[in-house]
């Protein structure tokens, strides 16, 4: 099993912000919020918890069920899976 280096929030947001589709207001609104917040964040910290944990927190609340294709997709990457 190897090593990842670790994955930059603000790059992941903005992809996870790609599956979404428009009908899903609250969620876009709410991760363009967490977004603009990165912007003066330094990168190696948008690597740890201290952001993962508020965008996890943004998707469990706005995501309840993973029955959509675009649902599942960001599962399956907020959760590094390929």
């Amino acid at each position: 099993m190897s090593e990842h280096e670790p994955r930059d929030v603000a790059e992941i947001c903005k992809q996870i912000m790609d599956l979404v589709p428009d009908s899903e207001i609250e969620l876009l609104y709410q991760l363009r919020r967490f977004q603009d917040g990165l912007w003066n964040q330094a990168p190696e910290l948008r690597k740890t918890a201290m952001f993962w944990n508020p965008l996890g927190n943004i998707l469990s609340k706005n995501m309840y069920s993973f029955e959509e294709d675009w649902q599942k997709k960001i599962l399956k990457l907020f959760n590094d899976e390929q």
